[in-house]
């Protein structure tokens, strides 16, 4: 495996989200599990706060970032839709790699509210593709602590 694949691997395993992959203009912190240790309740004024602290106080975002691992298949890539029995868009994939640890692929994929439960398996259909190329198994971040 080379030394970048290695990084990018390690990268998911944590559960560390990267710019442009898990983390844009689009995205607020708290779906990218960041609330925790990258936002404050108590400091003062700041870009933001007004829909952080709004966050906050109903409890919850439209979709987390979870861990996927892949349960059957033969790849797990980013750009993959997840989606449940009846055919309905769960999540999507944003990062994936080879885990030697694990062995296996595992990724990190956004997932819609009610969807992100750990154990939950969803079918993978690629990007422009309506065809179930496999399973993927909705994990805890890190992956390894």
């Amino acid at each position: 495996m080379l030394e970048t694949e290695q990084i990018e691997a390690f990268r998911i395993e944590q559960g560390i989200p990267e710019w442009s992959k898990e983390l844009g203009e689009d995205v607020i912190p708290n779906e990218a599990g960041l609330d925790q240790r990258a936002i404050s309740y108590t400091k003062g004024c700041y870009v933001g706060q007004e829909v952080i602290s709004r966050l906050k106080s109903l409890g919850h975002v439209n979709r987390k970032l979870r861990g996927v691992q892949l349960v059957s298949g033969s790849t797990l890539t980013a750009g993959d839709k997840l989606v449940n029995d009846a055919g309905q868009l769960t999540g999507t994939v944003t990062s994936a790699s080879k885990s030697e640890r694990l062995a296996g692929w595992i990724g990190l994929a956004y997932l819609k509210r009610n969807f992100d439960q750990p154990g939950s398996r969803y079918h993978l259909q690629p990007p422009n593709n309506s065809d179930l190329i496999g399973t993927a198994e909705v994990r805890s971040l890190p992956f390894i602590p």
